[in-house]
């Protein structure tokens, strides 16, 4: 098997850095431009806690970077961005308020890739090692993303549903987005296997390879 792209947690502040300009390039290309600044302005990372993503070539040539950002419990997720672009009563704030005071929330956001990367089996590869770092590294007992109504199909083999199938939002240059949820108990079986060998190859090196 031939190790085409690696995926890791930026490893110093430098690289992390290095993370948001490619991320801030990728967004000032497309319609989501006014997100980056906002999102990064809004965030209190005192209430929960982020960590930046770098999707790699071989040669150490970054051509990708998403961020998870986790809540310790419910009270502490209105700090999460899907937070920022919902009224204050929404189906988001009502699911949110109905959680034990135990469980844990995840946000996976601002996934940008070049755009000579953006291939299907890829976004699905970090798709998968994202849920798998939400759930079974960090334990997460929820995760929430947001994406365009003709996504939703795609997020739906990994267990995610609608918040609200009638409630589409809008923030800014961001018309027509709908908020997913899952849980770590809606992860179907067939998953499992290679979530088993990215946590494997995590737990070893702290880096899962894109193999082909």
């Amino acid at each position: 098997m031939k190790r085409n792209f690696i995926f890791r947690e930026a490893q110093h502040p430098s690289e992390r850095e290095l993370l948001m300009n490619v991320q801030k390039q990728i967004f000032q290309k497309s319609r989501l431009s006014s997100l980056v600044d906002n999102q990064a302005s809004s965030l209190k990372l005192d209430q929960i806690k982020e960590r930046h993503f770098g999707l790699f070539t071989v040669d150490e040539e970054v051509i990708g970077s998403v961020q998870l950002l986790f809540a310790s419990c419910p009270a502490n997720s209105r700090y999460l961005p899907s937070c920022h672009y919902v009224e204050h009563e929404s189906p988001l704030s009502y699911f949110l308020r109905e959680l034990p005071s135990s469980m844990r929330i995840v946000e996976g956001t601002r996934l940008a890739l070049k755009p000579e990367f953006r291939g299907l089996s890829i976004v699905r590869w970090i798709l998968e090692v994202l849920i798998m770092i939400s759930f079974w590294v960090e334990r997460s007992d929820w995760a929430i993303i947001s994406c365009t109504p003709s996504h939703q199909r795609f997020y739906e083999k990994y267990g995610f549903e609608a918040l609200d199938p009638n409630h589409i939002i809008s923030y800014k240059q961001v018309r027509g987005v709908q908020l997913l949820r899952s849980s770590t108990h809606q992860l179907p079986k067939s998953v499992e296997k290679r979530f088993q060998q990215m946590l494997n190859f995590y737990h070893t090196c702290g880096e899962i390879p894109y193999l082909t």
